[in-house]
């Protein structure tokens, strides 16, 4: 049996007499068949009147359909829940930062204490670090090339001169010049490199021939510096030459052998044209041969070979 609701779109009204929904504008219950003024409750059913028993509409039932969209129409959506925002968890600090922050705030404090110590200190610094820089380009601007290039060029041309004030080998004779020749001594150009450090007080110089028939082994030199004041506060430097190379000359036991030095002849070992004992000696190359008198033939297990720096010391001897 199909039951009509009205002709009410809404149901907003309650029926007085079956208390079930009732229509807006409808002129009788649905449900019962009560007439409108006896479902508003204005008018009292007839003792005659059947009622209809109406089965009590499920929850869900008692809800208009929704309406069916049709093209073009707007349905509008359903508002998202808003969600309610979570207290953020308050993390608790760490041991090791609260250690650090304690830390900072003692260092800060102490920091404002000694706040004049520190100027006073940094300006200290920025004065010798000044002092340094200043004494630095001194040091560098002293260059020995000029004074060594003089003194190893006495050297290599075999210049008695080489061997002037030298107070470290103060009665020390010369070797022969006539036993030093070498062939780097006629070079008609030398060239010079070198290092320096003016705090140290060290220099080291190569001295190098260059042309033909050179040996292109560079003589060494070494140099020290000797101060001096400028502007009460900075040093200059002299650089001095160190004491020419030396050597200790004996001879094989052998009283039967002819010496050469340098391709020249020296007498023999009985009677050498070099004296055994120390001598000072010009840098360059220098060769010892000995012969056989009897037979002329050459000993090589006592011949020696030399190159000799400005500094140095050096042994001919046959233990």
């Amino acid at each position: 049996m199909t039951i009509e609701e009205g002709t009410g779109d809404e149901f907003l009204l309650v029926c007085f007499v079956c208390k079930n929904p009732f229509g807006l504008v409808a002129q009788f219950c649905g449900y019962c068949q009560a007439t409108r003024q006896q479902a508003l409750g204005v008018e009292r059913a007839r003792p005659n009147q059947q009622i209809i028993a109406v089965q009590e509409p499920k929850p869900t039932e008692l809800r208009p359909p929704p309406p069916k969209p049709t093209q073009g129409t707007f349905t509008p959506q359903q508002p998202k829940p808003i969600k309610t925002p979570q207290p953020k968890k308050v993390r608790q600090k760490s041991v090791i930062v609260e250690n650090l922050q304690l830390r900072s705030k003692s260092f800060n404090s102490w920091q404002k204490k000694n706040s004049k110590s520190f100027v006073s200190l940094g300006m200290i610094a920025f004065l010798f670090s000044l002092y340094f820089s200043i004494q630095s380009v001194i040091f560098l601007t002293n260059s020995p090339l000029s004074v060594a290039e003089k003194r190893l060029y006495l050297g290599a041309t075999r210049n008695t001169l080489y061997f002037d004030n030298s107070t470290d080998n103060a009665g020390i004779r010369f070797f022969p010049p006539k036993f030093s020749s070498w062939s780097d001594s006629t070079a008609g150009k030398w060239t010079s490199s070198g290092s320096w450090n003016g705090w140290k007080g060290t220099a080291t110089v190569d001295f190098l021939g260059a042309g033909r028939d050179v040996s292109g082994i560079p003589i060494t030199g070494k140099f020290k510096a000797e101060y001096s004041t400028t502007l009460g506060i900075f040093r200059n430097i002299k650089w001095i030459p160190e004491a020419p190379a030396v050597i200790e000359i004996n001879y094989p036991s052998n009283p039967n052998l002819s010496i050469y030095i340098n391709g020249l002849a020296a007498g023999t070992t009985l009677q050498p044209s070099v004296r055994t004992g120390t001598y000072q000696i010009y840098p360059g190359a220098l060769t010892v041969n000995f012969f056989d008198s009897s037979t002329g033939d050459e000993l090589t297990e006592y011949s020696r070979s030399y190159f000799i720096d400005a500094q140095g010391s050096y042994d001919l001897g046959f233990n």
